[in-house]
């Protein structure tokens, strides 16, 4: 593969790499939305396609380390067809960033949905408590004569 097929083929992975990193970015906002109902409904689903989906990314990374040896090798020469595929890799660059951003924002809200879980079990808990408050107490011993046989 000569080298200008290797980065016309980087250049064409990058932009389907972009494209399924936008799809991922969106699935991040469906998750925050989800995060936002009070059911957690349709979560479930959406955490298993991007998990196929990063999957899939890994893969192609993967796949394509060795054309970006092959590439790195001719490090120092000019090569004027570099440009388009080092534009694509930062347009890539910017999309994961979203990403990493949409993903910090649902860790904080996952946090807040966690502390109210919390919050609310105590609130259970000290019901449960109250509720034992109020049951009859025995105060006194069962002689021989009151137990049953």
């Amino acid at each position: 593969m000569t080298a200008e097929a290797v980065v016309r083929d980087l250049s064409r992975r990058a932009e389907e790499d972009l494209a399924l990193f936008g799809h991922l970015l969106g699935l991040c906002g469906r998750e925050l939305a989800c995060l936002a109902s009070p059911r957690l409904e349709g979560l479930g689903p959406i955490l298993e396609e991007k998990e196929a989906l990063v999957r899939k990314l890994a893969r192609r990374a993967e796949e394509a380390a060795s054309l970006w040896a092959r590439l790195e090798e001719r490090e120092g020469e000019e090569d004027p067809s570099l440009g388009p595929l080092l534009a694509s890799v930062e347009r890539v660059r910017g999309k994961i960033e979203s990403i990493r951003e949409a993903e910090a924002e649902i860790a904080r809200r996952l946090s807040d949905r966690s502390g109210e879980v919390r919050r609310l079990l105590g609130s259970l808990e000290r019901g449960g408590r109250a509720m034992d408050a109020y049951r009859p107490i025995r105060n006194y011993a069962p002689r021989f004569v009151d137990r049953k046989e």
